[in-house]
């Protein structure tokens, strides 16, 4: 009704410039038109947005705070473990006592239990991380995205325990030069797919007796070190890639070309980090603040010594027998154990940036950032000398 006396107004002028013809109807009704459609609109879009594009934003807002509180109680563990972690590499990289690592090392029973501390330090790391990816993953949209330094710096210490991508690249590109074959001319991903192929087809001709014994070719038979070189020739020329090498010249370069092929490393590969972190937490009943704890040491001792799980093994290997005084040019866990080093150095430098930098001890942060320019130093004397 309201509606209809308001146009009142917009009827007598209507009917006087019907009269005189000086508007048309269609200027006169279309503010009134545009005026109605505009109601109609906001009264429909308007609850809308109030009732699912705000709340929805409100929710969102919600789980972001919440996702802040988790990461708030768990960064206080992550970096105390972190720290663990950090004076023992220091020990290992900064101050060259690595020898309790050597199975040969006594006493034997001091440096046993130094070896299962290294790892139960390490472990403790995994399930911490273990532990907030839980938290975060349980929220209602699943979190939003590991993206902050802390986060991408967590991500490298798994790249540490897990990537071998770099091994498969040297293996196949020092072999390669070995028989004077070019590689310049592939694309990264054309030299990656080569870069594994030829993984598998060496494992396949040195059969798996490579894997648990990185010198097994060194000790076979010429034949044999033989046989697995040509075939490694015939899958280099299947991918266009000839050697230039004569019969007479080839045989002779044998035992160079197979010291390119045996690499000794422990990856741990991501999945088995995940059931490291599953196997190192339990609900915490007690706490408020996190749903898990980690486990205790004795716990952890006799977890390694049952051999229960497939990923012990390979976790032990990780460092045991790691030689850092007469290192092994074809044993890669050196690299690991520092790449290790500089993950969890650049965890605390992360954490020590955040709004939370006052969790990281001093002195842990201090030696974190040596074991970062260490590497940096290290090449730095090998290119003087």
């Amino acid at each position: 009704m309201t509606f209809w006396l308001l146009m009142l107004p917009k009827h007598a002028a209507l009917a006087q410039t019907t009269l005189t013809g000086s508007k048309s109807i269609f200027e006169i009704w279309m503010p009134a038109v545009a005026a109605l459609v505009g109601g109609l609109i906001s009264g429909i879009l308007g609850p809308l947005l109030k009732d699912v594009v705000i709340q929805r934003w409100n929710e969102r807002r919600a789980d972001k705070k919440l996702q802040d509180q988790i990461e708030r109680s768990y960064f206080a563990p992550i970096s105390a473990s972190a720290e663990k972690v950090i004076w023992r590499m220091s020990e290992i990289i900064l101050e060259k006592r690595a020898h309790f690592l050597l199975l040969k090392t006594c006493p034997r029973n001091f440096s046993q239990y130094k070896r299962i501390s290294t790892l139960y330090r390490i472990a403790a790391l995994l399930g911490w991380i273990r532990a907030i990816s839980l938290e975060l993953s349980a929220l209602p949209r699943g979190g939003f995205g590991a993206t902050s330094p802390v986060f991408k710096a967590l991500a490298k210490v798994q790249s540490a325990l897990a990537d071998g991508h770099g091994v498969e690249k040297r293996r196949v590109r020092s072999f390669c030069t070995g028989c004077g074959i070019d590689v310049s001319t592939l694309t990264e991903s054309q030299f990656a797919s080569l870069a594994a192929s030829f993984e598998v087809a060496m494992y396949a001709l040195a059969t798996d007796e490579l894997r648990k014994n990185h010198h097994h070719l060194v000790d076979s038979t010429t034949l044999q070190q033989e046989f697995v070189c040509r075939g490694l020739l015939k899958l280099l020329e299947d991918h266009g890639l000839n050697h230039s090498l004569e019969d007479q010249k080839f045989l002779s370069s044998i035992p160079s070309l197979i010291g390119f092929l045996g690499y000794r490393e422990a990856l741990i590969y991501r999945e088995w980090q995940d059931a490291i972190g599953d196997a190192m937490i339990v609900k915490d009943e007690l706490s408020t603040a996190r749903r898990y704890r980690i486990i205790g040491f004795e716990e952890f001792e006799r977890l390694i010594a049952s051999g229960t799980f497939n990923w012990i093994e390979p976790f032990r290997e990780f460092i045991e027998d790691v030689d850092f005084e007469t290192p092994d040019l074809t044993d890669e866990r050196p690299k690991h154990l520092r790449d290790l080093a500089e993950g969890v150095a650049a965890v605390l430098v992360a954490i020590s940036d955040s709004s939370q930098g006052e969790l990281v001890n001093p002195e842990a942060l201090k030696r974190a950032r040596q074991i970062l320019g260490s590497r940096h130093s290290d090449k730095n004397s090998m290119s003087v000398t």
